[in-house]
Formats: C-alpha cells, sequence, structure tokens
C-alpha cells in the first residue's frame, strides 16, 4: 500500500482547532505508529488508518472507514466540542465517526506508543474512545479480543476481503474460533494455562506470547504479549 502522507503533525494531537488533512500524520511519540489518509495500491479511495512508520510498502494496522472511502483532496479527519471523531468527505459532510461521547470540556486525539488512537477528556483525563475497542483485521500487542458477559461487549477480528471473523468463546476455558457468520471455519481448542489444545506447534516447549484472562460471570480477554514491531492479520 501507498500513502499520501508530506507534512507531519508530530504526536501533540488532533484538537478541535487543528484536524488532520490529507498529506499529513500524527505520529506516536515512540516513533513506531503513525496515522494519516492512506490509498491502497491501484485504487483512488483514501483511507484513514494507522501503520508502522517508516516501513515499506506500508502496514497497515487498523482502519476507520474501510466500508466508506474518502476521495476528495480537501477530506479531513476532525474532533468535536464532545469528543467525537468525524471524518470528512471535503464538502460531502461526514462519512464516519466514532459516535457520541460525553466530554465535560474539551477533548483531543492521540496516537499511543502502542498504537491505539485515543480521545481523551482534556479536563479528567479519562478515555472518551480508542481504536484498540474497534479492531479492524489485525491484533497488536495488548489490544486484546474479548468479551463481556455483563455487559455484551465483544472485540473481534474482522477480515477487509473475506469478512471472517475471530472471537474468542465464552466457555470456560476459552478457545478461538473463525467464523463467516454463523458457519464456524476454524477452531482452536481450548485453552490450556499457556497454548491452545488443538494447535500441534503449540507443544509443551512452545514460548507462548499469548495470555487468556476470564472470570467465570463478566469478561473474559485474548492477549497478544509480543513487545517486538509485530503483529496478528486475518485475510
Amino acid at each position: 500500500m501507498r500513502a499520501a502522507h508530506v507534512l507531519s503533525i508530530g504526536y501533540a494531537g488532533i484538537t478541535t482547532d487543528t484536524p488532520l488533512s490529507v498529506g499529513q500524520t500524527l505520529s506516536s511519540s515512540n516513533g513506531v505508529y503513525e496515522l494519516g489518509f492512506f490509498i491502497p495500491n491501484n485504487s483512488q479511495n483514501q483511507y484513514v488508518g494507522i501503520w508502522f512508520k517508516g516501513i515499506i510498502p506500508l502496514v497497515v494496522v487498523w482502519v476507520a472507514n474501510r466500508e466508506k472511502p474518502v476521495r476528495d483532496s480537501t477530506a479531513n479527519l476532525a474532533i468535536s466540542s464532545n469528543g467525537s471523531l468525524l471524518l470528512f468527505n471535503g464538502k460531502h459532510g461526514v462519512v464516519w465517526s466514532t459516535g457520541e461521547t460525553l466530554a465535560s470540556n474539551g477533548s483531543r486525539a492521540e496516537l499511543s506508543d502502542t498504537g491505539n488512537l485515543i480521545v481523551i477528556d482534556k479536563v479528567l483525563g479519562r478515555t472518551l474512545w480508542e481504536s484498540f475497542a474497534h479492531l479492524t483485521d489485525t491484533v497488536l500487542p495488548f489490544s486484546p479480543l474479548m468479551y463481556n458477559l455483563a455487559t455484551s461487549v465483544k472485540r473481534v477480528l474482522t477480515s477487509w476481503k473475506s469478512y471472517l471473523m475471530v472471537q474468542i468463546t465464552t466457555q470456560m476455558p476459552s478457545q478461538l474460533c473463525t467464523m463467516r457468520g454463523s458457519t464456524r471455519y476454524w477452531r482452536s481448542g481450548p485453552w490450556a494455562k499457556s497454548r491452545c489444545a488443538g494447535i500441534p506447534l503449540m507443544d509443551d516447549t512452545y514460548a507462548s506470547p499469548f495470555s487468556l484472562q476470564q472470570d467465570a460471570n463478566g469478561p473474559g480477554a485474548f492477549t497478544y504479549l509480543e513487545r517486538k514491531i509485530s503483529r496478528i492479520l486475518i485475510t
């Protein structure tokens, strides 16, 4: 993939006074991740995404507007006074947003050192929205697949091309499943302390970079703990 980025606005963040325009990028403070507009090869469509900074060809790890690309050179990613991220397609209006939030008195969007795009309440310092809660086709270190029985919230991976979905089950212990609609294509077998029982390569000598935390009556989270620049992708 190739990206259109000319001017970097550092890692100060997106505010109501400083939207992110085509040709600008927002970087994490550690210089690992970058947010901006990119154009896939052989396409005229533009997307807002996060990628590994300085790696060619572009390795995109999160996309905001997968189903609603923009083509206007005046498109921009802005933030409203109540803390909603808004993607404007030039004069055509808003094509994507994070939805309503509850900012007390202003907010800003920052790209964290883990690659998580976070909207923060500037007064209270609390997180109003984060991209880790809205995964696309990639898991980064510390961006878990999860479920919460109490709130019915799930975090899953969804392929951009094949519409496959990867999720963790609510059974104890959990396992990974690949789904297409209601049809299950693959399962990993139950989690067994540090590995998935149904994956032969995860034998007793396997040094697992994964962790599973579960509560019988509440949440479960399957986390990738690798600290190197890496990712897990569903295609």
